[in-house]
């Protein structure tokens, strides 16, 4: 037994080595199988009931793509998985579309880093590839050290495999015509208002293929705002009046990222908040002096300017934070309004409390007269 297993190895190599290459078709690239190890399923219908679907290759592979043998084909197959991704049905280059040649053919997109819809490249006699090599297509990338494939072989049949680095069969690299992007399937949302001061936050939205991380980038008129990678971001007054967007880039273990844009419109000025409000302190007597303890805000701002009022009317002159009562105030109710302003902020004013109204000042008793 082992006698005759070893002779139709050899039979099987020599028959694909022999047959030709007609008319700028390329040769077969791969006899069947060697091993089975580390195979998921065989055959078209089995696979697809399973879960391992075959893409409709079953329908259209007596159809040659890249101009590849039709059939049990592995280079045919993975010329119809590019073509059904978006490629022309056209050979990306010239020469013998032998498995082998693939990776060579197209250096400049090969490399060692597996990704989903890359095409997985065995050169000659790296198992599980013959002399004409071998190609696959990456369905998954469980890690960087695991990967699972989808094929078909010259002369055997479809399967899906998984590989481990290590193990013999890891390809010998992956030739990244057209790899799976992430793609978002509504755009990221933005809660809060563009306003300076205003805190922001985006969404990511809603992403095909379960992306596991998401990065962020805040934009004013299109250029980065530095340092501005988070999910939160509050405007600044550097950037009032620019056109403000986010884009949030997806990210997943073998695919290629992927990045949604989302406007979120002019930043305008932004408002005070008031923290603690203003209160006058004194009584309101004539000839005293009525204090201020002053209003705290969010931001700090850059100028404060107050007046005093009696019942509503300003009173001249009195612009400082003590407000000595004169008989013209007599009778009348004080208030005193503070005004603050700051760099990309609207005007913030705030009164305080009416006082109750200015009444004569407090009367002093005689001193006790002496008995002699």
């Amino acid at each position: 037994m082992p006698r005759r297993l070893i002779t139709f190895t050899v039979l099987a190599v020599a028959v694909q080595a022999w047959l030709p290459t007609a008319s700028g078709a390329p040769s077969p690239a791969l006899a069947a199988p060697r091993s089975v190890s580390g195979y998921l399923c065989t055959g078209y219908v089995a696979c697809q009931q399973s879960g391992f679907p075959h893409a409709g290759y079953r329908q259209h592979n007596d159809t040659m793509y890249w101009r590849m043998y039709a059939g049990n084909n592995c280079t045919n197959y993975v010329a119809y998985r590019m073509v059904k991704g978006g490629m022309a049905n056209d050979r990306p280059w010239e020469g013998s579309g032998n498995a082998s040649n693939w990776g060579l053919e197209m250096a400049t997109i090969t490399n060692r880093r597996p990704r989903v819809g890359a095409v997985a490249w065995w050169k000659a006699n790296v198992p599980p590839a013959g002399s004409a090599g071998h190609v696959a297509y990456v369905e998954e990338v469980v890690s960087r050290t695991e990967i699972i494939v989808s094929e078909d072989y010259w002369g055997g049949d479809f399967h899906w495999r998984r590989v481990i680095k290590g193990e013999p069969g890891w390809p010998s690299g992956f030739i990244h015509f057209n790899d799976i992007q992430l793609t978002s399937r509504s755009a990221p949302t933005v809660e809060g208002v563009a306003t300076v001061g205003g805190p922001l936050v985006v969404e990511p939205g809603d992403w095909a293929r379960s992306p596991t991380r998401f990065s962020f980038q805040w934009f004013a008129d299109g250029e980065q705002i530095a340092g501005a990678t988070g999910q939160e971001f509050t405007p600044t007054a550097e950037i009032r009046r620019s056109e403000l967007s986010v884009s949030v880039t997806a990210r997943r273990l073998g695919y290629v990222p992927g990045t949604a844009t989302t406007v979120v419109g002019t930043v305008r000025r932004g408002n005070f908040e008031l923290a603690s409000p203003p209160e006058v302190q004194g009584k309101p007597r004539l000839g005293r002096q009525l204090s201020i303890v002053p209003a705290t805000w969010s931001p700090e701002p850059t100028a404060v300017s107050m007046q005093w009022f009696a019942d509503g009317s300003p009173i001249p002159g009195e612009t400082g934070d003590v407000l000595t009562l004169t008989r013209e105030q007599l009778g009348q109710q004080i208030t005193l309004r503070t005004t603050v302003i700051a760099p990309g902020y609207r005007r913030g004013r705030v009164f305080t409390e009416p006082t109750s109204a200015v009444r004569e000042g407090d009367r002093q008793r005689p001193p006790a007269s002496r008995r002699g």
